[in-house]
């Protein structure tokens, strides 16, 4: 119980990190987008089996960006469904990211109104490694009446 607890509280401090700035914590740059983070012993903790030399177990990076031909599109909500689900606010450049222990997840980002998003969601195994990858598009304008 007292590994789920770590898991849970790592994961709300990066989806409540993201929805404020994303400064002072590694991950997506506000300017450049994604940094290729290192996992290390003891960013959380999660089932024996996944356990390292002290006990704890590592987390690894789900990330990406949404976006048009143009810009990213900050603060729309991205759902993280699996094992430990989560929601993150994307930053002003349209970055996302989720720290989570190996499993199987499903990202999905909430409706834009007047636009579409391609993929609508994306299936995300994590095995040892990060996953920065996890990118959607958006189409579409906004109707004028």
């Amino acid at each position: 119980m007292k590994a789920v607890k770590k898991i849970l509280k790592a994961l709300l401090i990066s989806a409540c990190f993201l929805s404020l700035t994303c400064s002072g914590v590694p991950g997506p740059n506000p300017i450049t987008g994604p940094e290729n983070p290192s996992s290390k012993p003891g960013n959380g903790t999660g089932s024996a089996s996944e356990d390292n030399a002290q006990g704890e177990t590592d987390l690894y990076r789900i990330g990406g960006r949404i976006y048009d031909s143009l810009k990213g599109f900050a603060n729309t909500r991205v759902n993280m469904h699996g094992e430990f689900p989560a929601q993150a606010l994307t930053n002003e450049n349209g970055y996302y990211y989720f720290d989570v222990p190996n499993g199987d997840y499903v990202i999905v980002p909430e409706r834009i109104p007047g636009h579409s998003i391609y993929p609508p969601s994306r299936s995300v195994t994590i095995s040892g490694n990060h996953r920065l990858d996890q990118h959607f598009y958006v189409f579409g304008f906004e109707r004028i009446d």
